[in-house]
Order: structure tokens, then C-alpha cells, then sequence
């Protein structure tokens, strides 16, 4: 296969998980399923969201401590997809 067919092929299956996962969870994604797709702990999620807050939105009460993280599907598309509004 040649280098260009390995990209196209790549990217052709990354976008029809994306698109999967848009249709599955068209307000909210799950932490799971963001860190079985990228093959890594859901704690580093979580450390990333809390961290950067380009990936979601992380919080914590006052008092508390719990912390509480969502991903928002359009936040997520358009922070994986470098879109620019």
C-alpha cells in the first residue's frame, strides 16, 4: 500500500468514528467512550479536561471533593476538528 492510500484509509476511519459517535451521543460523550477510542485510561481524561479545558468542561463544588466532567459533543467536534468560529 502506498504511503498516500495509508493516510486516506486512516483518515477515512477516524472520521467514521467520529461520525459514530456524533449519531450515538449527539449531546454529551461520555468519558469512556473518548478514552476507548483513543486507547488511553479515562482518569487521563479527566486530568486533561480539569487541566486544559479545551477537551470539556471540568468543575468542583466548593466543599467538595468530588469533581464533576462533561464533554460536550459540538465543543469536542469542533476542538478535535481545529474548527475556528
Amino acid at each position: 500500500m502506498v504511503p498516500e492510500q495509508t493516510i486516506t484509509d486512516f483518515l477515512t476511519k477516524d472520521t467514521a468514528k467520529l461520525a459514530e459517535i456524533i449519531s450515538k451521543y449527539p449531546l454529551q460523550i461520555p468519558i469512556s467512550v473518548i478514552a476507548d477510542w483513543w486507547g488511553c485510561d479515562e482518569d487521563s481524561i479527566r486530568t486533561a479536561i480539569y487541566e486544559h479545558g479545551e477537551l470539556g468542561i471540568g468543575w468542583r463544588k466548593i466543599g467538595k471533593l468530588n469533581r464533576g466532567y462533561v464533554i460536550p459533543t459540538g465543543l469536542f467536534v469542533r476542538w478535535y476538528l481545529k474548527f475556528k468560529c
